[in-house]
């Protein structure tokens, strides 16, 4: 088991926060955006599925305030599972901060 965070500065095309390594899956915990502009924007986070070869979205054009953050997950048993291939995305109307933080594990069954 592996703990890790991503992170990154917005822009307003989607841009992978994430990506779940080849052999691996993960346990998607928290997430944190932050409007670090002067002014009111909004943002989008999506969800692809790599084996169904679908895109999830998650928050569409969801307003945050200058200077605000927002949260999503962080509690004990809040989690989404992702395998090899899973990506999550990100794009804001102003430069905001996005974090993400995962646990990843070897996806093959050891010690059999």
């Amino acid at each position: 088991m592996i703990k890790k965070s991503s992170v990154m500065t917005t822009t307003t095309a989607l841009q992978s926060l994430y990506t779940v390594p080849n052999g691996k899956r993960t346990e998607w915990k928290t997430t944190w955006i932050s409007n670090i502009s002067g002014s009111n924007g909004s943002f989008t986070f999506t969800y692809y599925n790599n084996k169904t070869s679908t895109t999830y979205t998650i928050f569409s054009d969801h307003t945050l305030s200058s200077k605000d953050f927002f949260n999503m997950g962080g509690e004990q048993f809040e989690f989404v599972v992702m395998y090899e291939g899973d990506y999550i995305q990100v794009s804001a109307t102003h430069p905001m901060t996005a974090i993400v933080s995962v646990v990843e594990y070897n996806d093959i069954i050891q010690g059999g």
